[in-house]
């Protein structure tokens, strides 16, 4: 959406000046009861919380692309999660752990029994890529989501 959005916006504004130097612009008074409030996100809206659904997991970093960016916690430090997709499999393990890490990506258990992938992740201090290229950082069995200070 904000790729698609950057582009209508940017020819908008060069039509939108073209009218205005040549005073065919016309001011639209914004209909207050149909405006709706976005406010600013919260750092800690950026944090997966593993016991949701692997759909609202989904959702959640779809929408804090291209920022501010979701995040979890491995190893006691951030891990940015720019792509997910959702598992069709299911698991009794808990919530945040690793299920699996294979060349497919990082699954990992969340709530209500379902299964992320971690697609595209950055560990902290390093660029973004696929998570296939850090198998061996998320072994199976291993926790994320907690920050230990």
């Amino acid at each position: 959406m904000h790729d698609k959005l950057s582009t209508v916006g940017a020819a908008l504004v060069v039509e939108t000046i073209a009218d205005i130097e040549a005073g065919t612009a016309k001011a639209v008074p914004q209909n207050h009861d149909l405006a709706t409030f976005a406010p600013n996100i919260k750092r800690e809206q950026e944090v997966l919380d593993w016991n949701k659904p692997a759909m609202a997991l989904h959702n959640q970093v779809r929408g804090m692309r291209p920022w501010p960016v979701a995040y979890t916690v491995a190893n006691n430090k951030r891990v940015k999660v720019w792509e997910t997709s959702i598992s069709a499999e299911s698991t009794e393990k808990s919530p945040g752990e690793v299920i699996a890490a294979n060349k497919n990506g990082i699954f990992v258990a969340c709530g209500q029994g379902t299964v992320l992938c971690l697609d595209v992740i950055q560990p902290a201090g390093k660029t973004a890529m696929s998570a296939s290229h850090l198998v061996q950082s998320f072994p199976e069995g291993m926790k994320i989501g907690d920050l230990h200070e």
